[in-house]
Formats: C-alpha cells, sequence, structure tokens
C-alpha cells in the first residue's frame, strides 16, 4: 500500500519562519497609520477639531430629519378616546342642565294629562 500523506506535508519549511504572517503586516500597517495620524493631529489641532465638530453637526442633522412614524392602532385609539373623554367632561354640566329641564317638562306634561284624564 501506498502512503496516503503527501511527503510536502510531512516535511518542514523554513521560507514560512522568514517571512511574518499577513496578520503581523496588517498590525505594523495599523501601527504606522496610527502614529501618522497622531502627528497630523498633533501639528493641526484646529483643522482636526472644525473638521470633527462639522461632521457632527452634519451627522446631527442627517438624523434629525428623519420623518415621524405612523402610529400604532393602540396610541391611536387612546388619542381618540382620550379626546372624546375630555369633550365629554366639558359637557358634562351642560347635560345636567338639559336633564333637569326635560325631567321637570315631562312632569309637567304628566301633570296636565292628569288633569285632563279627570275631566273625563
Amino acid at each position: 500500500m501506498s502512503n496516503p500523506i503527501p511527503e510536502e506535508i510531512g516535511t518542514t519549511s523554513t521560507e514560512f519562519d522568514e517571512t511574518p504572517p499577513p496578520a503581523c503586516k496588517c498590525v505594523e500597517g495599523a501601527k504606522s497609520a496610527y502614529a501618522a495620524s497622531r502627528k497630523y493631529v498633533r501639528e493641526n489641532p484646529i483643522p482636526v477639531i472644525a473638521g470633527a465638530f462639522a461632521l457632527g453637526l452634519g451627522l446631527g442633522y442627517l438624523l434629525s430629519q428623519r420623518e415621524e412614524k405612523e402610529k400604532d392602532t393602540a396610541q391611536a385609539a387612546r388619542e381618540l378616546l382620550d379626546t372624546a373623554y375630555s369633550e365629554l367632561r366639558e359637557k358634562i354640566p351642560q347635560l345636567k342642565q338639559r336633564y333637569a329641564e326635560t325631567q321637570s317638562n315631562i312632569v309637567e306634561q304628566a301633570q296636565a294629562l292628569g288633569s285632563k284624564l279627570k275631566w273625563w
């Protein structure tokens, strides 16, 4: 039987030991970019602060321009009931007065009818 593992896999290579992995290159690049940006900020603080301020204003303006989302059904029903309750609350004294007037009118009409029926 032949060996299923190729010989290249089993041997060690020195080319990996000499070349840094790609992650190390990325870390080194990030460190150099960070150092360069710190140097630029220290040399030009006013333009950097003004740029950050302008960026913040722009983002704030864009985020504040969002549309008001539609109210859900429960919120709309709650507002409708609150409006109806406040209107009814204002009308209650008038309704009490009309009720008293109607009650007195009914009593007067019943007495008038009673007096007419006595004559018959």
